[in-house]
């Protein structure tokens, strides 16, 4: 896009405050921080060292986003067909909030996370049956109108492990991964679990 000024990127986030209907923004703002934040109770994990398999990418994306507060990574956890779908209804890029931020903002976003050690286990790894990734593609088609071509599934049991000066705790909690043509991605609808 044209590059603009801070002024007027201020400018913008004030007109998308008063635009009630931009005010949908914010459901989809709420819903990577109720993935990167809520399912997680405001911890994180970072990689380990072992060998990545493909389907843990989406997770490591997450994860250096989180370790470099880069949005745009953190982003691409999901399928585009998400943000298309979005800018299609809404007319505003979610792709693009990452540069309309400022420093301030991005840093604000990620204080929590700041001194944390975190690290994060597979502990099982399950392939969905046919079914479920047929269930999996009619839940996106339900909940956020799109076609996801989704051609395999995993669920993955994780334990995320942190510690900081304060605290030293164990999560657990599933995640599903999908396939969508080659590229894995978090199923967007695996967030209506977190609720």
């Amino acid at each position: 896009g044209m590059p603009v000024v801070q002024e007027e990127i201020d400018n913008n986030a004030n007109d998308l405050n008063i635009k009630k209907k931009n005010k949908k923004i914010y459901y989809l703002l709420a819903v990577v921080a109720v993935v990167i934040i809520g399912f997680f109770g405001y911890q994180f994990f970072i990689k380990d060292s072992t060998t990545t398999a493909d389907y843990q990418i989406p997770l490591d994306n997450l994860v250096t986003g989180i370790e470099e507060k880069d949005l745009d990574t953190i982003l691409s956890v999901f399928p585009d067909e998400l943000y298309d779908k979005y800018e299609e209804e809404v007319g505003i890029d979610i792709r693009q909030m990452g540069s309309l931020f400022s420093k301030t903002i991005t840093d604000n976003l990620f204080s929590q996370f700041d001194g944390m050690d975190i690290s994060y286990t597979i502990d099982n790894v399950y392939d969905c049956s046919n079914d479920e990734v047929s269930e999996i593609i009619n839940r996106n088609k339900t909940n956020f109108d799109i076609d996801l071509n989704i051609v395999a599934a995993k669920r993955l049991d994780i334990t995320i492990n942190t510690v900081s000066a304060s605290d030293n705790a164990n999560n657990n909690g599933t995640l599903v991964v999908i396939q969508v043509d080659n590229e894995w991605y978090l199923d967007p609808t695996a967030i209506s679990s977190f609720d």
